[in-house]
C-alpha cells in the first residue's frame, strides 16, 4: 500500500474493496447485497471448482474477520508465512494496525473463557458471553458468510505469537531509520493557526472539562476514549499534523497532559468512529462532539 498514514491506507483499502463488490455484483446480476460479503468474491468452473478467489484490503471494515480467520484458527505452522504475504514490508503503521486488530479481538471476547464471537464477511459482528446460548439461538447457522471463534487461552497464546512476529520484524527497521521527534510536547505539534491557548480553552470547564488546571492533572471525566477522540478531532480539523502516528501521539497526550490512553485504543478508535470516505466523525461520536466544538473556539486575543 501506498499511504504514508493509517487513513490514507484505510481510504485505499475501502476504494479497492468497492472496486471488488462492484466487479463481483456483476457476476452476481446485480446483486450488491451478495457481492457486500467476501466469501462471494469468487468465480467458479462448470464444475463448480474456484478458479478465481480475492479477499479484502487490510485496514479495510471487512478485513478483521479474514485477519482473526489466519490468526486464531489456522495452524501455528502457517500462520507466520501468512503474516509476511499480508505484511511485507511492515512498518510502524502496520504494527499499530495489528495492535489496534488485537485490541478489537479483546473487545470481542477472544482472550475470555466462554465467549463466542461471529462475524460475517459483510463486516457485521455479534458477541456472546455464554457460547452455548448462542449455538441454542442459532448463532452459528450461517458457515458460508460467517467464521465463528470461541475466546480462550489458545488465543492469547496465538496474539503473543503475533505480537512476537511483529517485534522480530521491526526491531532491525527501528534501530536504523528511528529518528528524534520534532515535539517535545502536543502544543508542539499544533497547526493549522490553533494555538495552545484554544487548546487550553477546549480542555477546560468551559468545553470538555478534561483537565484540571489548577491541580494539572486531567479530570476524573477524561477517559481513554476522550483522548483518542481529541486527537481524532484535531487531525480531521488539520489542527494537528495528518501523519502523526497513534504512538506519537500516545506520547505527546502523555508528556503534555499525563493523559490514561494507548497507542492502539487511538488507532481503533480512528476505524470505528470516522467516515473513510468523507473522512468526517460519524453522527453522535465523541469525536464528532469535540471536532464541533473546535468550531466555537475563539481565537487568541
Amino acid at each position: 500500500m501506498q499511504g504514508t498514514t493509517t487513513e490514507e491506507r484505510r481510504t485505499e483499502a475501502e476504494n479497492y474493496n468497492y472496486a471488488l463488490q462492484l466487479k463481483y455484483a456483476a457476476v452476481y446480476g446485480g446483486d450488491m447485497i451478495k457481492a457486500s460479503n467476501y466469501n462471494y468474491w469468487r468465480i467458479q468452473d462448470e464444475c463448480g471448482r474456484i478458479t478465481e478467489q480475492e479477499y479484502p484490503l487490510k485496514y479495510s471494515h471487512l478485513y478483521s474477520r479474514h485477519f482473526f480467520t489466519h490468526v486464531f484458527d489456522y495452524g501455528v505452522h502457517d500462520l507466520y508465512p501468512w503474516l509476511d504475504s499480508q505484511f511485507p514490508e511492515l512498518d510502524t503503521i502496520d504494527a499499530e494496525y495489528i495492535d489496534a486488530l488485537l485490541e478489537e479481538a479483546t473487545e470481542y471476547g477472544f482472550f475470555k473463557d466462554g465467549w463466542i464471537c461471529v462475524l460475517h464477511s459483510d463486516g457485521r459482528m455479534w458477541v456472546h458471553d455464554n457460547a452455548d446460548e448462542a449455538k441454542a439461538m442459532g448463532w452459528l447457522a450461517d458457515s458460508v458468510t460467517s467464521d465463528h471463534f470461541y475466546g480462550g487461552d489458545r488465543n492469547v497464546q496465538r496474539a503473543d505469537y503475533l505480537r512476537r512476529w511483529v517485534e522480530k520484524r521491526l526491531s532491525a527497521t527501528i534501530e536504523s531509520s528511528v529518528k528524534p521527534t520534532p515535539y517535545k510536547s502536543l502544543y508542539e505539534a499544533l497547526c493549522g493557526g490553533f494555538t495552545p491557548g484554544q487548546l487550553d480553552t477546549l480542555l477546560s470547564n468551559e468545553y470538555l472539562a478534561m483537565y484540571d488546571y489548577r491541580q494539572k492533572e486531567p479530570t476524573a471525566a477524561a477517559k481513554p476514549g476522550m483522548w483518542a477522540s481529541l486527537v481524532w478531532a484535531l487531525k480531521l480539523r488539520e489542527f494537528l499534523p495528518s501523519k502523526l502516528s497513534a504512538s506519537l501521539a500516545e506520547k505527546l497526550l502523555k508528556v503534555t497532559f499525563g493523559a490514561d490512553v494507548s497507542k492502539s485504543q487511538i488507532t481503533l478508535l480512528g476505524r470505528q468512529e470516522i467516515d473513510a470516505g468523507t473522512r468526517e466523525p460519524h453522527r453522535g461520536t465523541e469525536v464528532a462532539r469535540i471536532y464541533n466544538a473546535l468550531k466555537t473556539i475563539k481565537a487568541d486575543k
